[in-house]
């Protein structure tokens, strides 16, 4: 292995070991609320909605019913408009996924 690539592979776990302490520091409602806005994100490529090769329907259908379920736990620790805008996105995946399985 060379030197350069020695480097990077400190520099990369370094990198892993900072993400993993901000998790562990991270307040459980924040890590949720990214997991649930991760899992719109999928929910929308997995629709085709940003490139027509990742449309996959039956994925797209476990990201939208993986963020309902985690929404329902979700929104009482949310303020309001945390909530309307995982909401809105909750619903618009529901309304995509509908006209695609048509």
């Amino acid at each position: 292995m060379s030197e350069k690539d020695k480097k990077e592979l400190v520099d990369k776990t370094e990198l892993l070991n900072q993400v993993k302490k901000e998790i562990e520091d991270m307040p459980v409602k924040e890590l949720v609320s990214v997991m649930a806005t991760d899992l719109a994100s999928v929910g929308f490529r997995r629709l085709g909605m940003k490139d027509a090769k990742q449309k996959d329907l039956k994925q797209a259908k476990l990201a939208i019913d993986s963020l309902d379920a985690l929404f329902e736990v979700l929104a009482p620790h949310l303020n309001k408009e945390e909530n309307d805008v995982l909401k809105a996105a909750l619903s618009n995946l529901k309304m995509y996924y509908v006209k695609e399985t048509k």
